[in-house]
């Protein structure tokens, strides 16, 4: 028998510092066995996602994806990206979904702008 944990906090948010420029950046706790978190846009993986894994001294695992989207690369008036969380060797699976709007930053809730 497995003993697993989905976390305690799993977020996906964006931040728009630049008008061209929105970092979309995934973010989930206290989580075991070793997690795979992945966003994905139009259903494929982005290749340019950065994930940074640490571990405590538990054992528990906290995971951060981040990924850089410029707005000449969203093709329509805006882009549904999907963060998705998961414990392979658990047979979990969890997401979270953002839509972004290129152009002017927009004051809306789970986006920042600078």
């Amino acid at each position: 028998m497995l003993v697993y944990s989905p976390g305690k906090s799993f977020q996906f948010d964006q931040e728009k510092k630049y008008v061209f420029l929105v970092t979309l950046k995934c973010m989930a706790e206290y989580l075991y066995p070793r997690p795979v978190m992945t966003i994905l846009s139009k259903g494929k993986p982005l290749e340019r996602a950065i994930t940074d894994m640490r571990m405590d001294s538990w054992g528990m695992y906290t995971v951060e994806t981040t990924a850089l989207v410029h707005d000449d690369d969203v093709t329509s008036p805006w882009e549904e990206f999907v963060c998705v969380l998961s414990l392979p060797l658990a047979n979990y699976t969890s997401n979270r979904t953002t839509v972004y709007y290129p152009g002017k930053c927009l004051n809306i809730i789970k986006y920042r702008c600078r």
